[in-house]
């Protein structure tokens, strides 16, 4: 517990309602949505502050029932927007934000956040979301909306993380992906199963994403390595061939020192940019 009076209210207050979701919405945890709600308070303190976030806009995706959303505000945020499209926890957070939050310039949208659009120019992401969105999420901030996020934090599945930030000459498309828009990906925490209630099978891991908001979203790259990973077990030159014949794509690739069997997880991001180029 930290010193002082307001960091000591606050980690009161998040402790009270653990208990609440211990009793209660633990109990009620939609299958359907994904939930899993986080309860581990480092980890909850290691996501705020992944990003300095005083002075900031923020929009925390997946509030629940605003465990971290304390902790975000104890950061000091310019504004705090919460999406949340679960009915009955929608209903908790106007509670909360209509007394314990209240003037603390906290708004909420009961909305999809694939069909939200922020409404700021410069703004950081925080989420801690079910693993089926993550995705999809991702690529909607980062290449879909005309305003990105200057970071983004996000807790996911670890094997996903893993994945992104590997370095053993192995891509993949969301890795390519992101990498592509990012100039830096960190790893700020490791969060195992238990840390959540309901418990899901498997661990996760908290990445803070730091977007190149200077560089404009390449959506035909992005086609690019959806059709190369297309097959992801096949020869790339096949997955890429349509336009161009294989033989052409094979030539291609020959000219960029790339073998003619080569799989799409065995280009780094600089060849598959080179070889965007080379296509258009």
């Amino acid at each position: 517990m930290r010193i002082g009076g307001n960091h000591v209210e606050c980690e009161s207050s998040i402790y009270n309602h653990f208990q609440t979701v211990e009793s209660e919405f633990a109990k009620r945890a939609k299958k359907s949505l994904g939930q899993n709600f986080l309860v581990h308070e480092p980890t909850l303190r290691a996501i705020s502050t992944a990003v300095g976030l005083c002075g900031r806009n923020v929009l925390e995706v997946g509030p629940g029932y605003g465990a971290l959303t304390e902790y975000l505000l104890e950061e000091q945020p310019d504004q705090l927007h919460l999406v949340e499209l679960d009915n009955t926890l929608v209903e908790h957070l106007r509670g909360r934000m209509d007394d314990e939050w209240l003037g603390k310039n906290v708004s909420l949208s009961h909305v999809d956040i694939l069909e939200y659009r922020p409404k700021w120019d410069h703004y950081s992401v925080v989420a801690n979301i079910p693993y089926y969105i993550t995705s999809p999420i991702l690529f909607r901030f980062l290449y879909e909306i005309s305003n990105p996020p200057e970071h983004m934090v996000i807790l996911m599945q670890r094997e996903v993380a893993d994945r992104i930030i590997a370095d053993d000459g192995k891509s993949s498309l969301l890795s390519l992906a992101l990498w592509d828009r990012c100039v830096s990906i960190v790893r700020i925490a490791d969060v195992p199963a238990r840390y959540f209630r309901p418990a899901p099978k498997v661990d996760s891991v908290v990445l803070r994403f730091d977007v190149d908001t200077n560089k404009t979203p390449d959506q035909d790259f992005v086609e690019l390595l959806k059709r190369g990973f297309s097959q992801p077990r096949k020869k790339l030159s096949g997955n890429l061939a349509g336009d161009r014949t294989k033989t052409e794509i094979e030539a291609i690739l020959e000219s960029l020192s790339i073998r003619a069997d080569a799989r799409p997880e065995s280009l780094g991001l600089s060849q598959w940019r080179t070889l965007s180029r080379m296509l258009q």
